[in-house]
């Protein structure tokens, strides 16, 4: 990524967007890009005086607008390989947390029944049922899904914030180099680019690590070790 900025910025020390090319056909443009690209540079430095200038020339007109989009590819591509793999790795740990997630939502199912028993029991005493559990057990069911349930959208929100010193590495660099624009319709995601380039903070390994443990859901240790019983009995 770095790299490809790098170029873009290189090619656009030339000043070429101020250039007026209007009389070069297009086509003849593009030809004298394509030849500049692939041949050596020997081969460019052996034409003659005026060929060799009008080579040079197409090339620096062109060149930024391509090493842009090919930064904006790269972007497209670390961006890609990033969410794949944070996608991966939050299914690989969503899926060490489904056992307790399950233990927890067993208990909590046993609880409803024996409630709902109660009440479906015209002469069931709802309270009675309540103080011959033991309801700690249930109290750490019901936080172990609050820890470990999540909504269908928070997934992504997660997945890129535990990648944000990765991205932070590059993106400012990717926002102040490049100038973005759009039609009318695409303002509000320039803006938002704005807003983010204004935002963003450098990498800060120490915020990382801490804001990761953080994150970290503590299963509680009633949920592996305990089963409901009704010997003691605890109020709520």
């Amino acid at each position: 990524m770095g790299k490809a900025l790098e170029r873009y910025e290189a090619l656009n020390t030339f000043g070429s967007a101020a250039w007026d090319l209007s009389a070069i056909p297009p086509g003849r443009l593009q030809a004298l890009v394509r030849f500049a690209r692939a041949a050596r540079a020997q081969a460019v430095s052996d034409l003659t005086g005026d060929r060799r200038l009008a080579t040079l020339v197409a090339f620096a007109a062109v060149m930024p607008q391509v090493a842009a989009d090919e930064a904006i590819e790269v972007f497209d591509l670390v961006m890609g390989d990033l969410i794949r793999s944070s996608s991966t790795k939050m299914t690989k740990q969503r899926l060490r947390t489904l056992k307790d997630l399950d233990a927890a939502a067993i208990l909590l199912r046993q609880m409803w029944i024996a409630v709902s028993q109660t009440a479906a029991d015209p002469s069931g005493d709802i309270r009675a049922t309540l103080d011959a559990m033991d309801v700690g057990p249930f109290h750490a069911a019901a936080q172990t899904v609050k820890l470990l349930a999540q909504e269908p959208d928070d997934g992504a929100e997660q997945m890129l914030a535990a990648r944000y010193n990765t991205i932070a590495r590059f993106l400012p660099d990717l926002l102040k180099t490049l100038e973005f624009a759009s039609s009318p319709a695409g303002e509000p995601v320039v803006d938002a680019l704005a807003n983010t380039s204004a935002g963003i903070a450098a990498p800060n390994p120490e915020r990382f690590i801490l804001r990761r443990r953080r994150q970290m859901p503590r299963v509680p240790h009633q949920i592996a070790h305990t089963r409901p019983t009704t010997q003691k009995p605890n109020r709520f």
